[in-house]
């Protein structure tokens, strides 16, 4: 058979008749999805952008880690142990995890992608057309908390402190699951809101296909941060006491939240402690937490958007949610929303309180996306069948591409037959959705009226 470690000294004694060995497991395999190839081409067109106008642009990886456990392993007992111990202080496990119920940290990542190579580094794809070489990793931001919280709230300080750099066109990279839903409309009012309130010329969120999120590029830190985290148990108990706050019996519903509070902020500090100092492939990993009893800042009013935009359509007449529908309005006016990509724009109108007063300073983004109407969705390429066009032919595009349909070479936008509004940017993701974007932006319109 072959040798199982072919670079190994001990591999000379394998014969390797036989095409067989004792292999690394592979975890890359996936379903097959129809939309991969179109998604692909939208992340690429991003990242090549945020490369090509790196003064103007900055992009994020965003993603949140499997759940911490308090009162056992905060990670699998599967990870090995690659770290040295004196022989008497060696880890020694439970013979079984015993997690106590709902007690989960959750990890929210932002992974800020930096260039390592120099402006306009030019590589070749397989049938040798030029593209932009980008950035793969950077410097990761980890905010650790316990309870809801907004995640536009944790971007916020990051966006703006770009933006007063230069950088006020920002891409975000997710992976298309419940916390960063294109399709949603709560994601949609979290983009506007950080678009607006941290003075940025453009904001695009995208994400791979549903299956793909192991391309999303902070994917690949999670793997080794949990190896930092191996052995480590997180306690469950308040300090001098020997049972966990949900299993006193004797406690009040304030008392025993605020004794879990105690222990939830003590466990994360406890994992800011252990990952403080470390790197991710050579970068900096930054971990932060949101103290459980500490009065939240940002944006507060998650509860109520979420009654307005995903409950009953009935609930947007309640006079309480008025200026929520104000905020999604004017969302819709700057945005175009189409199935794989969200984008926020400056527009022109004099009109506009917000963006007549602001001069834009993104100016070779912003004007790519205004002269090429289909922009960052993929045009398919007459030159190489099954190929879409590159960004640099997209760059240097002399067609006005103001009359296409910006999806009509993905598979689930044609399969859907719903097409995009006739008087706003919104591309329809299903017919509940249709019917809520009538209720929510042209119930004035006439022909939306109910009959």
């Amino acid at each position: 058979m072959k040798a199982p470690h072919e670079g190994r000294f001990a591999s000379k004694r394998y014969e390797g008749l036989i095409d067989a060995k004792i292999p690394s497991k592979r975890n890359d395999f996936r379903e097959e999805n129809r939309d991969d190839h179109f998604h692909r081409a939208v992340v690429k067109y991003m990242r090549e952008m945020c490369s090509h106008f790196q003064s103007e642009c900055v992009v994020y990886s965003c993603d949140n880690m499997n759940k911490l456990k308090v009162g056992t392993l905060a990670v699998s007992r599967y990870h090995q142990l690659n770290r040295i111990y004196p022989s008497e202080d060696r880890p020694n496990y439970s013979d079984h995890d015993f997690p106590t119920p709902g007690y989960l940290i959750i990890p929210s990542g932002y992974m800020k992608l930096e260039p390592k190579v120099e402006k306009g580094t030019i590589t070749k794809d397989s049938i040798g057309r030029d593209h932009i070489e980008y950035p793969v990793t950077g410097p990761l931001n980890i905010v650790l908390h316990a309870q809801p919280f907004a995640k536009a709230t944790i971007l916020k300080p990051l966006l703006k402190s770009d933006a007063s750099r230069g950088q006020s066109f920002a891409v975000l990279i997710a992976d298309g699951g419940p916390d960063w839903n294109i399709t949603s409309p709560l994601t949609q009012i979290a983009c506007m809101r950080l678009w607006k309130d941290c003075g940025l010329d453009g904001l695009v969120l995208t994400s791979f296909s549903a299956g793909n999120s192991a391309m999303n590029p902070i994917e690949h830190a999670w793997a080794p941060i949990s190896k930092l985290l191996t052995g480590v148990t997180l306690p469950d108990k308040v300090p001098g006491e020997s049972l966990p706050p949900c299993k006193q019996r004797n406690l009040s519903e304030d008392e025993r939240k605020a004794k879990e509070e105690i222990v939830f902020n003590e466990a994360m500090g406890r994992v800011c402690q252990y990952l403080h100092g470390k790197q991710f492939d050579g970068h900096d990993i930054n971990c932060s937490y949101v103290k459980c009893n500490a009065p939240q800042s940002g944006y507060k009013d998650h509860e109520e958007l979420r009654q307005a935009l995903v409950g009953p359509v009935g609930n947007l007449e309640n006079h309480r949610l008025h200026n929520i529908r104000n905020d999604y309005t004017f969302a819709v006016k700057h945005m175009d929303r189409r199935l794989a990509s969200l984008t926020l724009l400056k527009c022109k109108e004099r009109t506009c309180e917000h963006c007549s007063l602001q001069l834009v300073k993104s100016v070779k983004s912003v004007e790519l996306f205004r002269t090429q109407a289909t922009f960052p969705s993929p045009l398919a390429c007459k030159e190489f069948d099954g190929h879409f066009i590159t960004f640099l032919e997209y760059l240097n595009l002399n067609q006005n591409t103001v009359d296409l349909d910006p999806e009509i070479a993905m598979p689930k936008y044609n399969n859907l037959k719903l097409g995009r509004c006739e008087f706003c940017a919104y591309s329809f993701a299903s017919k509940a959705d249709l019917e809520r974007h009538k209720k929510l932006v042209h119930s004035k319109r006439g022909q939306y009226k109910k009959k």
